[in-house]
């Protein structure tokens, strides 16, 4: 599990875009990815019906339940 989570972390460093879909970005290991993107230069979204803690710090930020923004995404990308 250590490495996982390590892989994910190094990931979110290394990252072009994160998308944070469906989370309260309270709860970690997600909490702790989101400014390690960010802080890296990745370009960030966020997804959820929720506040969060980063919504001032997404570059794009989706106020809708998860399962309703995702599906029209991918429609729109057909």
């Amino acid at each position: 599990m250590a490495a996982d989570l390590e892989r994910a972390l190094d990931a979110a460093a290394a990252c072009d875009l994160f998308v944070a879909a469906g989370t309260s970005l309270v709860v970690g290991p997600v909490n702790q990815m989101f400014p390690i993107a960010r802080e890296a230069g990745a370009r960030t979204a966020i997804v959820t019906a929720s506040e969060t803690p980063y919504d001032a710090a997404a570059d794009v930020r989706i106020a809708a339940p998860v399962e309703q923004v995702l599906p029209a995404v991918r429609d729109l990308l057909r």
